[in-house]
């Protein structure tokens, strides 16, 4: 195949022709502007973090081309319509104003020619122009589609963070990378092309077959992405002597092509197609989809051509599919090898449809039906101001899905809080309150149980060792399988425990004040916190439809590392929305892998010690948190590491909009040491996105370490959740199975391995930091704590000890002793019972 000239090549030679009148243009811009300097500076950093620069490989926008655009808006006879930036400015505002210079303009569409005619303006042309007159060469030549939009893409995004008045946006802008493939796209394809160009009969050259691809991708994905971006890595070959003639060519070429997804439209089952009545453009419909297209009668009584897609693959994301099936069709010679990364992370939890809440709607249609049988009940006693959610089931973001396929019982009961219309009947004693408490659930449970056929119900005791907090709950299984946990929340609780507690100190024993301050907080948590994060996590889910897989997929990561008893789950939920609350340098994530390794990212770099975690569940929206109470919330924060600098009580400072305390979910838990171990694993699972390139290892990332605990506790598999998910599956199998099991009124909330390790807390919490993986509950991990090293008896010590042998007649030396480990791992193993396997000791 014979070369031809091109624009490329023709802008190629003008540009090395052209040095020093740029040199010299930009000479005369800086005598006019102090600030060109700057902006130069600014710019090359930007740019510099987003892997952009001059090569072809890297988007063909570098240092060159960022001064150039520059020098040439601060020129006084622009075309209209450009607007010119002041030579009064300072850097930031000249970078900012090119920055939206680039990110409003399209110059593929509205090329800007400066002292220059159409003519300069060839048809062939593809690539944004920004065309020098004077200079005869069009700055952006070596701008693909792909990469110029890409270029606006990075534009825009660094605008909103800009304009983002409640944090810094300096670090976000100029000191992080965010050039990390995983990190910055929501999926990555890999595809090896033929290296055509060493074909001669071949009718395209390499660079048409990737523009080629390039259009069959933008019109098969459409609006479900924002951005498809190429990049050819093969363009990065080493050097080689200028005397060495041959060049060895590769026979393939291996692209990378990053998408981001349009969150609104990437996970759309249908595809509308032209009318039955428009033939022409229904011939080229079909002739582009083949046999996918078919035509359909819609509810609105059009014919239309569609497209229909599958979210019953467990693996293959919708994206996937539509990428697979154009690249096939239409480039199937041109492709030897097709990868998608990017679905691969899901797999690690459970559901179909892992990108959308639905997986969650029967739970929350029980939900409605619960709701609407309490109303309608008559010969109550007092009249029901509202039902409150408070259940991580009923805000999509629990680890298991609570009434999903063969699974129509609820093994956790779903948390519910009703309240009452204020009444004079009420008590003002807060013992007799709770007694208050569970005659109306009694009552309760037994208007339910007339009304209601099959309905089974049960009032429970709870915290019976502390009657100032809540002691009753009410579960209600309905014959369906859905199962609730119904508290009573009365608000004069909260007034009672306030005054009781902030009268004078001399009337209050230190214990009663603790138990005062206790009850407080777990008020505060349960009826006042929980209801309003449960409203305000349904709502982001909505918002964000990748929000609810990733705080699943987070859960799974802190449970695989035996992390689950030190982090509760409203924490980790806040810890999830991170990418979507706060997601500068990038925008938000449309996918799960992206946002989940996001979210890793900034759990690694987090410096907890002095920086609050502060999110906004209205950030971008109307009622989003001003400046001032940004800045109260740090203020609260700084408060708190004056009173407790050595990080006893509160470790991890985590506020939003809806619980602005920052220590409602973290007071006591996690200790600072399990915070550390946090962060390293965090950091190492960074690392590893770094090593494979884009082909992740994602088994790496869920693969726990258990040499570094002295002690692990093998749990039975039959207490395990792989025996109940087998035993599920057998039933599940036979339907008639299914009908003779029903509901296990007896089962519903009874978690074995959970009791046993809040037990062993109880009783070794002082001696032992015990670590267990709350999903697959098969292994529990102890770490002896650093105040149980050997030291001189004393009574009521709180663990068991023994003398140190050979010492007790030396000089200094006398009654020490050191805890009993063997002891107090006997004592571990007759708790467990049946329960424990055995106990493995890694260090003495």
């Amino acid at each position: 195949m014979t070369s031809e000239p091109s624009p490329f090549y023709n802008s190629s030679l003008r540009s090395d022709a052209t040095i020093v009148s740029y040199l010299k243009l930009v000479y005369s811009v800086s005598k006019e502007s102090d600030s060109l300097r700057d902006v130069c500076l600014l710019g090359r950093t930007w740019l510099r973090q987003r892997n952009l620069n001059s090569a072809l490989s890297n988007g063909g926008f570098g240092d060159f081309e960022w001064t150039a655009v520059v020098a040439l808006l601060l020129q006084e006879d622009l075309p209209r319509g450009v607007t010119k930036l002041s030579p009064g400015f300072n850097g930031f505002q000249l970078f900012k104003s090119t920055l939206q210079f680039l990110a409003s303009r399209d110059l593929v569409r509205q090329p800007l020619l400066y002292q220059a005619t159409d003519s300069a303006i060839t048809d062939k042309n593809v690539a944004p122009v920004f065309f020098d007159g004077p200079r005869g060469l069009n700055i952006l030549y070596k701008m693909s589609p792909w990469s110029y939009k890409a270029l606006r893409y990075e534009a825009r995004t660094s605008l909103k963070m800009l304009s983002d008045s409640t944090f810094d946006p300096f670090e976000a802008t100029f000191m992080l990378r965010s050039d990390t493939p995983l990190l910055r796209y929501d999926s990555i394809a890999e595809v090896s092309l033929r290296n055509v160009d060493q074909e001669p009969n071949h009718t395209l050259n390499q660079t048409a077959v990737v523009q080629k691809l390039y259009r069959i991708l933008m019109r098969g994905l459409g609006d479900r992405t924002s951005l498809i971006d190429i990049r050819n890595p093969s363009q990065l070959s080493e050097p080689w002597p200028l005397d060495n003639v041959c060049v060895s060519i590769p026979a393939h070429i291996s692209l990378q092509i990053g998408l981001i997804y349009n969150q609104k439209n990437v996970n759309r089952l249908v595809d509308h197609g032209p009318s039955a009545e428009e033939p022409d453009t229904s011939a080229k419909f079909r002739q582009f989809w083949g046999d996918k297209a078919e035509l359909r009668r819609f509810k609105d009584g059009s014919i239309r051509e569609s497209l229909v897609w599958s979210s019953k693959h467990n693996s293959i994301s919708i994206p996937e599919q539509i990428i697979r099936h154009v690249l096939q069709r239409h480039l199937p010679e041109e492709i030897t090898e097709l990868n998608l990364y990017g679905s691969q992370l899901g797999q690690h939890i459970s559901g179909d449809d892992k990108q959308s809440t639905s997986l969650f709607q029967p739970a929350m249609d029980a939900y409605e039906v619960l709701q609407k049988d309490i109303r309608n009940l008559e010969g109550f006693p007092l009249e029901i101001r509202q039902i409150l959610a408070t259940d991580e089931q009923l805000r999509c973001s629990s680890l298991d899905i609570p009434i999903h396929g063969s699974n129509k019982q609820m093994d956790n009961p779903a948390s519910v809080v009703i309240q009452f219309e204020a009444s004079g009947r009420w008590p003002d004693d807060l013992e007799a309150i709770q007694r208050t408490k569970i005659a109306l659930l009694l009552k309760l449970s037994t208007l339910l149980s007339q009304s209601i056929t099959g309905l089974s119900t049960r009032v429970g005791l709870e915290n019976t060792s502390q009657p100032l907090l809540n002691t009753s709950f009410l579960d209600i299984i309905y014959p369906t399988g859905s199962t609730f946990r119904l508290r009573i929340h009365h608000d004069r609780e909260f007034h009672l425990l306030q005054s009781r507690l902030s009268s004078p100190s001399d009337f209050l024993p230190q214990s009663t004040k603790d138990s005062l301050a206790t009850a407080l907080a777990h008020h505060k948590r349960t009826f006042l916190r929980l209801p309003s994060h449960t409203q305000a996590l349904q709502s982001a889910c909505t918002r964000f439809p990748p929000l609810s897989p990733t705080i699943r997929l987070l859960k799974k990561w802190f449970a695989s590392h035996l992390l689950s008893p030190h982090f509760p789950p409203p924490l980790i939920e806040l810890l999830a929305c991170i990418p979507f609350l706060r997601p500068w340098p990038w925008d938000t994530p449309g996918s799960l892998s992206t946002a989940f390794l996001r979210t890793l990212w900034f759990l690694s770099r987090w410096d907890w010690k002095s920086e609050p975690l502060i999110l906004d569940f209205n950030h971008g929206n109307e009622g989003a948190m001003t400046r001032e109470e940004y800045q109260a919330i740090a203020t609260r924060f700084d408060a708190w590491r004056k009173i407790d600098p050595a990080l006893n009580r509160v470790v991890l400072f985590v506020a939003s909009n809806v619980g602005g305390d920052g220590t409602e979910w973290s007071e006591w838990r996690p200790a600072k040491v399990v915070a550390g171990r946090m962060t390293r694993l965090a950091r190492a699972a960074v690392g590893v996105l770094g090593e494979g390139g884009v082909g992740l290892d994602v088994e790496r990332l869920f693969r726990r370490s258990e040499g570094e605990y002295d002690f692990l506790v093998r749990v039975r598999r039959g207490f395990t959740r792989g025996r109940r998910e087998a035993e599920r599956k057998r039933v599940g199998g036979f339907k008639n199975l299914q009908v003779q099991r029903g509901v296990d009124v007896e089962a519903v909330g009874f978690d074995p391995v959970r009791e046993f390790v809040e037990e062993l807390q109880r009783v070794f919490g002082d001696a032992v930091v015990f670590f267990w993986d709350g999903y697959e509950r098969d292994l529990i991990a102890g770490l002896w704590s650093p105040h149980t090293a050997a030291r001189r008896f004393k009574v009521h010590l709180a663990y068991s000890t023994r003398p140190i042998q050979g010492q007790a007649g030396e000089e200094g030396e006398g009654g020490e002793v050191e805890i009993n480990k063997e002891g107090i791992l006997n004592e571990i193993a007759r708790l467990g019972g049946d329960m424990v396997e055995k106990i493995e000791v890694n260090k003495n």
